[in-house]
């Protein structure tokens, strides 16, 4: 037995030579070797199975089960995967939302007391007459009408109708729309202006216009930014930026005396997603 056991491959020869020789016997006689009790059957067998066994290891190493793909490690790695991209863009929107406080709070004219609210624009409606936004924050969050809704530095407009758990936003891009506004260098709009004047929305060009006399537009260069300084607004809106001149053209009447100055607004009205409410700070 020893003799067999360190010399597998003459045991895998005898097994073929076995199944040749059956394969050339009568049917009659092949059928009676193999129909023999199972348990004699299995002794003969299983020493010879075993030593297949030995010489197929030794041809081909089994499996390795640190390689093996496990479905379900799988499974665990795309959902860990997935989650660590849903707090990627929590932490991009928190940045963002943190940015936003910071160019918000950089007006002086906000007091400590005033509060900030972000909602988030639910539907938009520019379209004539009226352009206005829909946000999903009412007077359940403390929204109340007139307060001021703004996005990092630029003004939106004002809340204009309230409900419990939603409220109504009207934009400065309204048709006719007039605001007062200070025009100054860009890197300083909480600084002195250069000179004050008073700009009309012209939907045609989606653009606020003012018309300037030579001894005022002398100073007002491309870039400026208007802030707005308009007694009809609320104390929280003032300073906060309606937009950047864009252009200046000599008026077609006074060509020399005169020129048209278009104000283009930062946001794109139709692309808001959230917002600021600029909450009125409470009395004592």
């Amino acid at each position: 037995m020893n003799y067999w056991r360190t010399n597998p491959k003459r045991v895998l020869v005898a097994i073929v030579a076995l199944l040749f020789i059956c394969s050339i016997m009568p049917s009659s006689a092949a059928n009676w070797i193999w129909s023999t009790p199972q348990d004699p059957l299995m002794a003969v067998i299983s020493p010879l199975t075993k030593q297949l066994h030995r010489l197929s290891i030794s041809i081909r190493p089994p499996h390795d089960k640190r390689f093996s793909v496990d479905l379900d490690l799988l499974k665990e790695r795309d959902e860990l995967y997935s989650y660590n991209l849903i707090l990627q863009q929590q932490l991009e929107r928190a940045n963002d939302r943190i940015s936003q406080l910071g160019a918000v709070r950089k007006k002086s004219v906000l007091s400590q007391s005033a509060g900030l609210l972000f909602a988030s624009v639910v539907y938009t409606n520019t379209n004539l007459p009226h352009s206005t936004l829909t946000i999903d924050k009412g007077s359940f969050h403390g929204v109340a009408t007139g307060q001021a809704v703004v996005l990092r530095e630029s003004l939106l407009g004002r809340v204009s109708h309230v409900g419990h758990n939603a409220a109504t936003v009207t934009l400065i891009t309204q048709p006719k729309m007039h605001l007062d506004v200070h025009l100054v260098p860009s890197e300083s709009t909480t600084g002195t202006s250069v000179t004050v004047t008073q700009v009309l929305f012209d939907d045609d060009i989606n653009a606020f216009v003012t018309i300037m006399d030579a001894s005022e537009h002398n100073s007002i260069q491309i870039g400026h930014a208007a802030i707005l300084v308009d007694v009809r607004w609320p104390l929280q809106a003032q300073k906060f930026v309606v937009g950047y001149v864009a252009s200046m053209e000599p008026q077609p009447d006074h060509p020399l005396l005169q020129k048209r100055v278009v104000i283009k607004p930062v946001v794109d009205m139709n692309r808001l997603a959230e917002v600021l409410v600029v909450i009125n700070p409470i009395l004592d």
